[in-house]
């Protein structure tokens, strides 16, 4: 059995909507009325999961938080087909702050290595996607995995492999189950960073936990 999925993940990020603060808020709430009952308890579960992550060893609060904060992009994504640059860059910043402030404790510091190789590795190929077929895979979502990828890389840089391999099989899943040919990659990208974040002891093993990339720690 064969689908046509070439525009599987695809988003339509350039769509004419308005980019104003004001604007982004209208499309949240346009996009949790669209969703209906099911789609906002979804995204409450994975805001959930995202916060809750936190208090584990090893899960930083600020990968909790900017994670958690992407939820509303993603819900936007499923409506609009685009991912909010304003929604995105609040949680890059989030996530910024709280790892330079982590720093302060150097039990809890943040190996910056870490960091750039889940960068690399969430974002890198969403890019190379992006660059070879635009169609297929929007910008935006290539900006949310630069943050999703810093995000889960600060608990370990094998994170990002888990959460892009959840995310793409969430999404092709979905997209069978729906018979569509296209759909939107930020809900998969959100909902598997926050799972990876939540269940990052039981997706690695001990060995994994233990190989670190080390470049510095944030000051």
């Amino acid at each position: 059995m064969t689908i046509q999925c070439q525009n599987l993940f695809r988003e339509a990020d350039t769509a004419p909507h308005g980019t104003t603060r004001r604007s982004v808020i209208r499309s949240v709430i346009r996009s949790a009325h669209a969703l209906g009952s099911l789609g906002r308890s979804a995204a409450i579960a994975t805001t959930i999961i995202a916060l809750i992550s936190a208090l584990q060893n090893g899960v930083p609060a600020a990968s909790a938080i900017s994670v958690a904060l992407l939820v509303p992009a993603a819900m936007v994504d499923i409506v609009e087909r685009r991912l909010p640059n304003q929604i995105i860059a609040a949680s890059a910043l989030a996530l910024a702050i709280g790892l330079v402030l982590n720093s302060n404790n150097d039990s809890n510091s943040v190996l910056v290595g870490n960091v750039m190789l889940g960068v690399v590795l969430l974002a890198g190929p969403l890019l190379v996607l992006h660059l070879v077929s635009p169609g297929s895979m929007g910008f935006g979502d290539v900006k949310m995995a630069l943050v999703l990828g810093a995000a889960v890389g600060a608990v370990h840089w094998q994170l990002a492999l888990v959460t892009i391999a959840l995310a793409s099989g969430a999404s092709a899943t979905v997209a069978l189950l729906r018979r569509m040919t296209e759909i939107a990659f930020g809900p998969g990208l959100v909902g598997a960073a926050a799972f990876s974040l939540l269940t990052h002891t039981l997706m690695l093993t001990p060995a994994a936990l233990d190989s670190t990339i080390s470049i510095g720690h944030f000051a």
